[in-house]
């Protein structure tokens, strides 16, 4: 099935397994256990349109919040080490010390970087 593909795929993604237990005539059962690695607070509504630098190493953990974020039309840029964000968040346009090259409104870490 497509869907259990999908489902595989992404928690593979996430480090996590699909489990199955099967009793013919009586059916399937499928599960699965994620693991957390802290808390994540999302954008709420009102980021909408805004910015946002996701940084996690976990690819899973970036494509989830990754789809929040684009679900509130939020222009997204994801990496996964805290070196490059340092470097984003401290870069400097050409001939200033104090304008940003880049600007983001929200900036989100997953996992333990």
């Amino acid at each position: 099935s497509p869907g259990l593909l999908i489902c595989q795929h992404l928690l593979n993604a996430m480090d996590s397994q699909l489990e199955l237990s099967s009793v013919p005539g009586k059916g399937s059962k499928f599960s699965f256990t994620l693991s957390s690695q802290g808390t994540v607070h999302l954008p709420p509504p009102e980021a909408k349109g805004k910015s946002a630098l996701i940084i996690a190493s976990c690819p899973g953990e970036s494509e989830l919040l990754r789809g929040h974020c684009e679900s509130l039309a939020m222009k997204v840029v994801s990496i996964c080490s805290i070196e490059v964000a340092q470097l984003l968040l401290t870069s400097r346009c050409e001939g200033t010390l104090h304008k940003p090259k880049y600007k983001f409104d929200v900036v989100l870490c997953a996992s333990k970087l």
